[in-house]
């Protein structure tokens, strides 16, 4: 997961901060959210970014017990309905989760791209992974055994 301010915007009241999180459905799906993080204090995103980030949903999702709620979860935000595109989106992701859901700056890349092709800034093409990502959240958590944790389920 990173967090980091994303350039290219107007004025700082306009300036959003762009938070990655790893997506239960493989590295390559990362979820986006807006600022609102960036108004809280270093310690409070980082506490609520750590229970965002546990292993606990990746345990969840690998428990066969819990497929029919896992298929649940995937027709609900994919809107998938019929049952042979619900069962492979199911199988897809479960062989997609890697034992290190963080994403990589390839997947910096993919957010930047999308967000130029889809004009939420056009400026993003310009942008370079690594002015939007910060691993720093991530190698704290790793060296807190969180990462380890993950590999272990």
């Amino acid at each position: 997961m990173t967090i980091s301010p994303v350039s290219g915007f107007s004025s700082p009241a306009t300036q959003r901060m762009v938070v990655v999180f790893p997506h239960p459905l493989g590295p390559s799906s990362v979820k986006i959210r807006p600022s609102g993080i960036s108004k809280l204090t270093p310690s409070t995103a980082a506490s609520r970014l750590r229970s965002v980030s546990n292993a606990d949903g990746f345990a969840f999702t690998l428990e066969p017990g819990n497929k029919e709620r896992v298929k649940q979860s995937i027709s609900r935000h994919l809107r998938l309905e019929k049952a042979g595109e619900l069962e492979e989106a199911y199988k897809e992701g479960v062989e997609g989760l890697t034992s290190n859901p963080v994403p990589s700056l390839d997947d910096g890349a993919m957010v930047l791209k999308l967000m130029a092709e889809l004009e939420i800034n056009k400026e993003a093409a310009r942008l370079k992974p690594a002015d939007i990502m910060d691993s720093s959240i991530v190698e704290k958590r790793s060296r807190e055994g969180a990462l380890d944790q993950l590999k272990k389920r």
